[in-house]
């Protein structure tokens, strides 16, 4: 009854994050995330009695039996403990590299016409962002047209340009 509940509440903190992330509002994007995250709390409590539920209980108890009897009941906290510290190291690396990555960042930034050096709205045909003055465009060294600097492709010829230092 309780994932009853929450899953309206899901669902409306994933919309209005989904649609605060498309309409660049990071301050609304902020509070949602928070939102959402705190209502799944409940639920990943669920999935961890669920999988206590499912693991059989004679199995953990002989299990700690045998770590009473080998006078080693310290490894079992020690080895949870290294498991959490490696799932939140790999959950950490996945969203550094995945999700908030710096070409994934440049490529909404060249979508939404964003400085591609701080994220500041400028024009489409702006050669410098006018706050942080980076400039948006550089020469292809295929076709010599302009082409963004951070692109990972040239946007006439379509070939790769070489890297520019950041």
């Amino acid at each position: 009854m309780e994932l009853l509940f929450l899953l309206p509440l899901i669902c409306a903190f994933y919309f209005w994050n989904s649609r605060s992330l498309r309409a660049n509002r990071p301050y609304q994007t902020l509070i949602s995330a928070h939102l959402l995250t705190v209502a799944c709390i409940p639920v990943v409590f669920k999935v961890f009695e669920l999988l206590h539920d499912i693991i059989p209980y004679r199995l953990l108890t002989e299990l700690f039996d045998l770590l009473r009897a080998l006078n080693a009941v310290a490894i079992w906290h020690y080895l949870i403990m290294a498991v959490v510290i490696l799932v939140a190291l790999a959950l950490t690396y996945l969203l550094q590299m995945k999700v908030f990555s710096h070409q994934r960042l440049i490529k909404k930034r060249i979508a939404k016409n964003l400085c591609q050096n701080c994220g500041v709205g400028i024009g489409p045909q702006d050669n410098a962002c006018a706050l942080c003055g980076f400039k948006q465009f550089k020469s292809c060294d295929n076709c010599a047209q302009t082409t963004y600097v951070f692109a990972p492709f040239c946007r006439e010829c379509g070939e790769v340009p070489t890297k520019v230092d950041e």
